[in-house]
């Protein structure tokens, strides 16, 4: 697989591109893109996944990630099937990275954070913005 980094992903380069994976932070219950949503414009385009990193599609403090055994799993699973469809093409990868903006894992939820990241550098080759990996040998 091969990643392009982009700075804005949008409606319109997803269908330019209907045979590459687009991704983009995403929440529990899949739903939100109004204005200010973010990379989640992009939700109702087939080729576009999403790596849960909110519970909600809110500013409440229960919308946040807290390092919960359900959370983990959602990222985990998600990576799994964006590995899986992702294989031969082209993943379209937010320059700004996932998690890093309205989602504040890397402070609500550290835990998730870091291993959604491990995923990300170990199996992709995706550098996530915010994050830093260890040297690789």
């Amino acid at each position: 697989m091969k990643v392009r980094y982009e700075k804005k992903i949008t409606v319109e380069m997803c269908r330019a591109h209907p045979d590459a994976i687009f991704v983009y932070g995403d929440n529990l219950i899949h739903k939100g893109k109004a204005l200010g949503a973010g990379q989640a414009v992009i939700r109702d385009e087939p080729n576009a996944m999403g790596i849960p990193t909110k519970r909600l599609p809110s500013t409440k403090d229960d919308a946040y990630f807290s390092d919960q055994e359900d959370e983990l799993k959602a990222v985990r699973d998600a990576l799994a099937e964006i590995y899986k469809r992702a294989k031969g093409k082209t993943i379209f990868f937010p320059k700004d990275g996932v998690g890093t903006g309205r989602a504040k894992m890397k402070e609500k939820s550290p835990r998730a954070w870091a291993r959604m990241n491990e995923i990300l550098d170990q199996h992709f080759d995706i550098q996530n913005a915010g994050y830093s990996s260890s040297p690789k040998p």
